[in-house]
């Protein structure tokens, strides 16, 4: 330490004889308040300052405010359908049965220019029940990559739909392919207004045929199956060339050309059509479990309303739908009533899924909320997710069965019942697609017992397909004792230890 440093430790010596450290904190006397904290001081000069009165406020006078008293009861808004309407009244209904498309005809709106020459092609200058085909269908278990090239075509397109059309049908078409070119290239039109015809063409009959040959593409399968005949895809696409809008919109308009047997087809619009009216099949095992009367149909109806109106979520999402697509408003429980109104059950001919017998069904319509594929999906899943719908005490199993016609691919109608076949019909016929044999096995009665249905296939597709096979068939026994072992290591003794 150094010795001439000024600090030092020593404390100076009070003359009491008491020291004291020079950072000890003074005892204070006198005034309370000098021990408080400056915080506790100010709060209490505050209290003991006197009230100060505010002056007046120089705002707008606020609205009083009124308590009014809660309603004895609910006006009903919220309340459900089925607290609301009586599922049984059948008064009126159903309803928007002329909106139905699967009910209409061909040659719907302002006729277009027609063709000159319909009679020296063979065409039908008739009507013909309309085949409601919605895009989802004309484009299923097509190669997705193809959809896409077909939908960049800029020129007038149409779907091609072959009557009776399927797998099997792809790939010996070609020469189908060249009779619906060669037709729709013979088409002959009137001339345009103002259109000057050549001094070459003056006698012969005007035409505005496409400047661009008509092009006509088959359908790539995206996902190929043997085992049914007339699955999708049966969609060909045409491109029809520049110009060719009048022969699009009457192609539209006719619709439906049976030119012969082998040359029958209908055409549909390549673009957004509005979603099936076709909701769900009800079959059941019992034999009266499907009845075609007025009261059976009114009684399975009631069944699936009673189901939806109890669901308030179902409601609700309903509710919005029908705002949104159909410009109505009003509670959710009157709303989803108008969509339930519409629906309509019809005795029909179903093929069952595990035999493709034919047995009778009840076919449930209603219209679509929305045309948009996957809320359209969403909201009739509702209607399927029961599983089963009851009438008296028969059991009715949901979508155990399917409805579409071979022909025209309607799903409103089995091939036997298609309505395309009325009188003076020269196109494909039921007859023409089905062989006698599975003709006999379908309308062989109404059991839906697996040991009578068993064994019944198509006869006409497995003969398409065995033409179609090159490769020769294989005896499993032989294949297989020809892979066994020869060393002795199949069945019996073991040569090695012997």
């Amino acid at each position: 330490m150094n010795s001439d440093s000024d600090f030092t430790f020593d404390y100076p010596v009070d003359a009491t004889g008491e020291t004291e450290a020079g950072n000890k904190r003074p005892r204070t006397e006198g005034n309370p308040d000098s021990r408080r904290s400056p915080i506790e001081q100010e709060r209490v000069a505050q209290r003991k300052q006197p009230p100060q009165t505010s002056p007046p406020s120089t705002s707008a006078p606020t609205t009083p405010r009124v308590i009014l008293p809660l309603p004895k009861q609910s006006n009903g808004t919220m309340a459900l359908a089925s607290a609301r309407y009586d599922s049984g009244d059948f008064d009126g209904l159903p309803t928007a049965v002329g909106e139905n498309p699967h009910k209409q005809f061909t040659r719907q709106g302002e006729p277009p220019v027609a063709p000159t020459n319909l009679a020296q092609l063979g065409i039908p200058d008739m009507q013909f029940p309309h085949a409601h085909v919605p895009t989802y269908r004309l484009l299923g278990n097509v190669d997705e990559e193809q959809i896409v090239r077909v939908r960049k075509i800029e020129n007038p397109k149409v779907a091609i739909v072959i009557h009776g059309a399927g797998q099997d049908l792809i790939g010996a078409s070609d020469l189908l392919i060249e009779k619906i070119t060669k037709l729709l290239s013979d088409l002959e039109f009137p001339p345009l207004e103002g259109q000057q015809m050549s001094v070459d063409s003056a006698g012969a009959p005007a035409t505005t045929l496409p400047s661009d040959p008509i092009r006509i593409y088959k359908a790539l399968v995206r996902k190929p199956k043997r085992s049914n005949a007339f699955g999708q895809p049966w969609t060909w696409f045409a491109d029809l060339g520049q110009n060719s809008e009048r022969l699009r919109k009457w192609l539209l308009y006719q619709e439906v050309f049976p030119i012969a047997p082998t040359l029958s087809f209908s055409v549909h619009p390549l673009g957004d059509l509005i979603q099936p009216w076709t909701l769900m099949v009800l079959t059941g095992r019992d034999r009266h479990a499907v009845e075609d009367t007025p009261r059976a149909r009114q009684e399975v109806a009631k069944e699936i309303k009673d189901y939806v109106w109890k669901d308030r979520d179902f409601t609700v999402s309903t509710a919005h739908q029908v705002e949104l697509n159909w410009g109505l408003h009003d509670d959710p429980a009157t709303l989803l009533k108008l969509v339930t109104d519409t629906i309509e059950v019809v005795c029909v001919t179903a093929e069952l899924k595990t035999s493709r017998k034919e047995v009778p069904a009840y076919l449930v319509y209603v219209k679509p909320v929305t045309n948009d594929r996957e809320e359209y999906l969403e909201w009739a899943s509702k209607f399927v997710q029961a599983g089963a719908y009851w009438r008296g005490p028969c059991r009715l199993e949901v979508n155990k069965a399917t409805v579409e016609c071979k022909l025209c691919k309607d799903t409103s109608h089995c091939a036997r019942e298609c309505p395309l076949n009325v009188e003076g019909w020269k196109g494909t016929a039921v007859e023409d697609i089905y062989t006698t044999q599975e003709l006999e096995a379908r309308a062989a009665g109404t059991s839906t017992d697996a040991g009578e249905l068993a064994g019944r296939e198509w006869q006409q597709a497995k003969a398409r397909r065995a033409d179609q096979d090159p490769r020769p068939q294989k005896n499993a026994k032989k294949v297989q004792q020809t892979r066994r072992p020869k060393e002795g290591k199949g069945k019996g003794g073991d040569q090695r230890r012997r």
